[in-house]
């Protein structure tokens, strides 16, 4: 898969009579009777929606998210019948994503779930290998869809679900799906009491489900099957950690809060995008923010490019801004300061990996004379963050004051997004700090200005009959103070690749101040015990392995957003999702393995294995 719909490419579905079937399974996505059949195997026997009816959050986990119809029927119901506040995190495992016009195909004969059909699909329409967050009702559901093998999916996942829909092809024809592994993992991501349901009565999948702990029961087929299988788990299962949980107990994630309110200090990209998650996940939110004038933010910049990163290789970094990117194309379609222009990248030192047009190509994407190669990106864009930031934060549950922090916030979750200010916490996951501006330029008479935004050493931003260009990375300078000289090499580049005279009007600067990182992935997660991870972790230099060692202790209730760079207007979205799942017990919508890269304590740990 890659960043494109996959709608029509997939030469191992075939339609017969508007029922979509696969040839690779050999198998109906859903018999005629589809909607009636979910209604009765996966929520009536999951006991919905009497069981979410006074739950402020519940989490459905589902295997094989095929067309979406459960996922349609679910978010129907819940709508119907959910308390007012409720959020409703749903969790879907598939191997084979269908694009969104052939979900939409799929469930054009149920017209009653238009609505809700129409925006599932388009949630759906640029789904990644791994982990896709989607957000949907207003910030009330949080749809997770997970590409790739099932087992390696739910070994990556860290969530309680509350019921399980097992709704995978046969089992006779997909038996990986039903393995006793599956099982397994089904049963340690399961709360307390939580229920499954399925379609099949299969002898060895109920011995699998009763060897990893549910209680199974039979009850009477839907439609001419005579059989079907439900249950639950009386006891939660204390499974062992495997994998990366095992060898790294430093980054294990910290209990929730058993608290209705949160602080944020810092209302830029990072706290704003944190604070607007806690809030839509039931929490009251007071957010400070008083930043000092010569340290700006990026987020008072005119214009930040939205856009995904990709590696040469496949690694996890490019994972995550993949991931980052989708979340965030999704999120700001109708948000205040979008501005979805596409965006070219033009190349640049050779660093472009993907499909790559020439210069003719590009110059007809982005509407103005290029000399230069580069990659079309259609569904990127830009943010004008002043805008975003002021109707981000505008929920009725945030409140908003400009004034410090009180200097004592015992008990309550409070996340730490001051971007390049220089805090207490410096030492325990250190920042580099570099100054970078934009100039605002006005085209010369008879020259366009490009129609979507450009990237690749720099960036270049239509506006209102001008254009921002920028921009400028002055490492270790932390004033925010513009330079005419500074952007003097800037603007110069700008004016060659755009075909403009050597002298135009240089109408203003602005400037910022950034925090990066050595590896390029922000800082996200709780705060770490220093001085408890140095005297406890010392002897990972030695090559001890991880499950000898305690699981991280972290200092109560503080939690760290930044350190973004000048990708935050990317990835700040879904780094605030992250942490405010954290916080609340809720499903992470990132797999294990990321979480660990993102964990302020990561240095600490590098640190202590070259001691």
């Amino acid at each position: 898969m890659d960043q494109h719909d996959r709608s029509g490419e997939q030469s191992w579905l075939q339609w017969d009579q508007g029922h979509p079937y696969s040839k690779r399974y050999g198998d109906r996505y859903f018999d005629r009777d589809g909607l009636a059949e979910s209604n009765y195997v996966f929520l009536r026997h999951n006991d919905l929606p009497a069981r979410w009816a006074n739950r402020r959050a519940f989490t459905i986990g589902e295997l094989g998210f095929g067309t979406g119809l459960n996922a349609c029927l679910t978010l129907e119901r819940w709508r119907q019948t959910a308390r007012p506040d409720a959020c409703l995190d749903y969790i879907s495992v598939e191997s084979h994503p269908l694009g969104a016009d052939d979900m939409r195909r799929a469930l054009a004969q149920w017209p009653q779930l238009g609505r809700t059909a129409d925006a599932l699909a388009s949630a759906c329409q640029q789904l990644q290998p791994g982990f896709n967050l989607r957000v949907l009702e207003s910030g009330r559901v949080r749809l997770l869809v997970l590409c790739g093998d099932v087992d390696r999916m739910l070994e990556a996942l860290d969530a309680q679900v509350d019921a399980w829909y097992l709704d995978g092809f046969a089992p006779a024809r997909n038996p990986d799906m039903w393995s006793e592994t599956v099982c397994r993992l089904l049963a340690a991501r399961t709360r307390s009491g939580g229920s499954f349901a399925t379609y099949t009565a299969a002898g060895w999948v109920r011995r699998n489900l009763q060897a990893a702990g549910y209680d199974v029961c039979k009850a009477p087929g839907f439609g001419r099957k005579r059989d079907m299988l439900h249950g639950h788990l009386a006891k939660a299962v204390d499974a062992p950690a495997q994998g990366d949980a095992a060898a790294k107990p430093w980054f294990q994630r910290p209990k929730p809060a058993a608290t209705d309110h949160a602080v944020v200090i810092g209302a830029g990209l990072a706290g704003s995008a944190t604070a607007r998650a806690l809030a839509e996940r039931g929490l009251d939110v007071t957010v400070y923010d008083r930043p000092k004038p010569d340290v700006a933010p990026p987020s008072r910049l005119p214009a930040l490019i939205v856009r995904p990163y990709p590696e040469r290789a496949a690694n996890l970094r490019g994972r995550f801004y993949d991931a980052a990117f989708g979340h965030a194309a999704h999120r700001l379609k109708q948000a205040a300061g979008w501005h979805p222009t596409g965006v070219g990248v033009i190349a640049h030192r050779g660093r472009l990996s993907g499909h790559v047009l020439d210069a003719a190509e590009l110059t007809q994407a982005v509407g103005t004379p290029l000399q230069a190669p580069g990659q079309w990106l259609p569904n990127a864009g830009w943010l004008h963050p002043t805008r975003w930031t002021a109707a981000w934060l505008d929920h009725p549950r945030i409140r908003c004051l400009n004034q410090p922090a009180p200097d004592r916030l015992a008990g309550v979750p409070t996340v730490l997004a001051t971007g390049a200010a220089v805090t207490d916490w410096d030492s325990i996951a250190p920042v580099s700090r570099a100054r970078g501006q934009m100039s605002e330029l006005a085209p010369p008479d008879g020259k366009p200005l490009p129609t979507a935004a450009l990237a690749g050493g720099g960036l270049c931003v239509p506006s209102t009959g001008t254009a921002w260009v920028g921009s400028s990375h002055q490492r270790g300078q932390t004033q925010a103070t513009p330079d005419a000289d500074e952007a003097a090499s800037y603007v110069t580049n700008w004016l060659e690749r755009l075909g403009w005279p050597g002298s135009v009007d240089v109408l203003t600067h602005m400037a910022a101040v950034r925090a990066g990182t050595p590896d390029r992935m922000p800082q996200v997660g709780p705060l770490p015990d220093a001085a408890w991870w140095q005297s406890q972790y010392a002897d990972i230099r030695h090559g001890r392995p991880g499950a000898r060692f305690p699981i991280g202790r972290v200092v109560e209730q503080r939690w760290l957003h930044r350190g973004h760079g000048s990708r935050g207007a990317t990835a700040a979205l879904l780094c605030g999702e992250i942490i405010a799942a954290a916080i609340t017990g809720a499903p992470l919508p990132v797999d294990r393995e990321t979480w660990n890269a993102l964990h302020p304590g990561r240095s600490l740990i590098q640190a202590l294995r070259r001691a």
